[in-house]
């Protein structure tokens, strides 16, 4: 399993969207703890289950009905002002997974018989019988126990290899030794992303971001050691060949390994103070304006010691691997806020006003099987994503408030974290994180950043054609309202905040007064007439910690908006099925696959335009 930081894992956690917190209020209306069963005691465990259920079948049925029930009063608790709403609706989601983990292998262990095993066929069919008896309880979420990693023993380990390597030592020991490596890097991986999300299920709980940022530091050193064990096997005539047959890597595999960039310990220590300023971000107690120079100044210096102009350059080749230039991007801008079209419709598009009415991870779901409109294939995967619980749709105050999908662990599964409203704007962001998630469940492995994003913004789009068939006339009226602004400001938004990055990256000798004189003046000819004040780039996570990764909502949206606006529906859906299966591609590779005009031309802008007009 390659462990690569600056490109697995800047796929995988950093395909955000912005999703701000649901402020409950206070008026709400209140219930009780007592109304709602949330003491894992009072749940039966597997090996309690025998001696109490006379009937398999109708102890199955009934425990789905209990256990959809304890689901239905979970939601009420959003509604709560209860001073422990937050812990109520924990323990309500962990009872749910305790009962329904006890529940499947209970009825695993009575599908044993086969009298009653032909019974469950009969009710429910061989498929869904067959899935039962394959699923995996330690897989699901809440089961999964958190990897005890030795960082020091980790690197240690990696660093002897190279030594044996230079020293010629016996190839099967070395390369076994190896295998064991990436077997520890693999748990390393599997920590970094357990701990990740469960400080930003717990904001309040300082235990888990402890926890992460001392991974987050091990990363850089490892994954460092990790690419020069491979590249100095492939390069040495003495271990190549047994490299290549051990782990069954083919032609591509080694060309790849070989492009990976490994790093001195300088640069491993400016990546390492570079994490460390990151994990500032947010943090009260460092005046985050300052902290944005601090990290401009250490990226610019990483930047000229590997050698590149400047540090957009830099993680263009290197770290998202574009094969488009900033040139490139800037025409793409230039043609969007020259456009009449574009820019008149921002400027006055309203949405009207909306009575919400309460949605909660039911509805969620609900809404996400419509997705089979769109993808065939979406079924088995919303399946198993339901059968483990690798997501998080519920709204809680102590939850950190932006949407993600992120690589779950070093199998290949994957979690979707979703900061909810509680009302039917919630239905965009999921559509979002699941065009994210299919991806990932559909491919082999992760996209190109630029690709990912058509994945998920494309998905997002799209199922607007579908809102009549989940949400009433007047809601879908809105949503579609809604959508339209939406998408006008992702043009607007990530054309300043680009455009706002390159000059930050390319002027010499940059101080905090320049940038904080030229993010109003980008701000006040591009996002007009709206503001997000004076020093705004200060609430935007991305320029903090994925520098240059903006523009990639914007190449992305264009062509997601192309898809959109087809004439024939299902031209944009037979499109758009070609794109999500092209994470081996580079993202002008994959738009010429699906036959989507680049959005570079003036032509893909025109498209779009024709589509506002249309709803205009």
């Amino acid at each position: 399993m390659k462990i690569d930081k600056r490109i697995v894992l800047l796929v995988s956690l950093l395909l955000l969207t912005s999703c701000s917190r649901n402020n409950l209020s206070s008026n709400s209306s209140s219930i009780s703890s007592s109304s709602i069963t949330i003491s894992s005691d009072s749940l039966p465990l597997s090996s309690e289950l025998s001696s109490i259920v006379i009937d398999p079948l109708a102890y199955y049925e009934s425990e789905l009905i209990r256990l959809e029930e304890l689901k239905k009063d979970t939601k009420k608790l959003y509604l709560s002002s209860n001073v422990n709403r937050d812990n109520l609706i924990d323990e309500a989601n962990r009872s749910y997974w305790k009962g329904y983990s006890s529940l499947i292998e209970f009825t695993k262990e009575a599908l044993r018989n086969i009298n009653t095993r032909n019974r469950f066929v009969e009710k429910f069919g061989e498929f869904e019988v067959t899935y039962l008896e394959n699923i995996d309880t330690k897989k699901i979420f809440f089961n999964r126990e958190f990897p005890s990693i030795n960082y020091e023993s980790v690197i240690k380990n990696g660093n002897t290899i190279l030594e044996n390597i230079k020293n010629n030592h016996e190839i099967k020991n070395v390369l076994s030794s190896f295998e064991s490596f990436i077997g520890e890097c693999e748990k390393l991986m599997d920590a970094y992303c357990i701990y990740n999300i469960y400080k930003d299920l717990y904001v309040d709980k300082s235990e888990y971001l402890i926890e992460f940022n001392d991974i987050s530091k091990t990363y850089n050193e490892v994954e460092n050691i990790y690419n020069k064990i491979y590249k100095n096997l492939l390069l040495s005539s003495f271990y190549k060949q047994e490299t290549i047959n051990y782990f069954s890597l083919s032609e591509k595999d080694v060309e790849n390994i070989l492009k990976e960039e490994t790093f001195d310990d300088e640069i491993i220590a400016l990546f390492n103070e570079e994490t460390e300023l990151i994990n500032r971000y947010g943090d009260q107690n460092y005046d985050q304006k300052e902290l944005y120079l601090s990290l401009v100044n250490i990226r610019r210096e990483i930047a000229s010691k590997l050698g590149y102009d400047n540090y957009l350059d830099y993680v263009y080749s290197s770290v998202y691997k574009r094969d488009y230039t900033m040139e490139e991007g800037s025409t793409l801008i230039d043609n969007i806020i020259l456009s009449d079209t574009l820019t008149t419709m921002y400027r006055t598009t309203k949405v009207g006003n909306m009575d919400y009415r309460l949605i909660g991870e039911y509805d969620l779901l609900e809404g996400l099987k419509n997705v089979s409109n769109v993808v065939s294939s979406s079924p088995k995967v919303l399946k198993d994503l339901i059968t483990y619980g690798n997501y998080s749709f519920e709204s809680r105050e102590n939850k950190y408030g932006g949407s993600y999908k992120i690589t779950l662990d070093s199998t290949g599964a994957n979690y979707m974290f979703i900061a909810t409203k509680g009302n039917i704007i919630d239905y965009t962001t999921v559509f979002h994180e699941y065009g994210h998630y299919l991806s990932s469940m559909l491919n082999k492995k992760e996209p190109n950043i630029d690709v990912a994003e058509i994945q998920s913004q494309g998905l997002e789009f799209l199922m607007s054609n579908y809102y009549s068939s989940f949400l009433d006339s007047k809601e879908t009226k809105y949503m579609i309202e809604y959508n339209t602004t939406s998408q006008l400001w992702t043009l607007m938004s990530a054309s300043l905040i680009t455009r706002f990055e390159n000059y930050v990256y390319t002027v010499d000798n940059i101080d905090l007064n320049e940038i904080n004189r030229m993010y109003p003046y980008f701000e006040s000819r591009i996002l007009y007439p709206y503001s997000l004040g004076p020093t705004g780039y200060v609430n935007i996570p991305h320029i903090y910690n994925s520098p240059g990764y903006y523009i990639s909502y914007l190449v992305s949206v264009v062509p997601a908006l192309e898809l959109w606006a087809e004439n024939k529906m299902e031209d944009g859906i037979s499109k758009y099925n070609k794109i999500l299966l092209s994470n081996d591609m580079t993202f002008k590779e994959a738009l010429n696959k699906a036959n989507i005009i680049s959005p570079f031309k003036k032509e893909a802008i025109e498209m779009i335009e024709r589509r506002f007009n249309q709803i205009g």
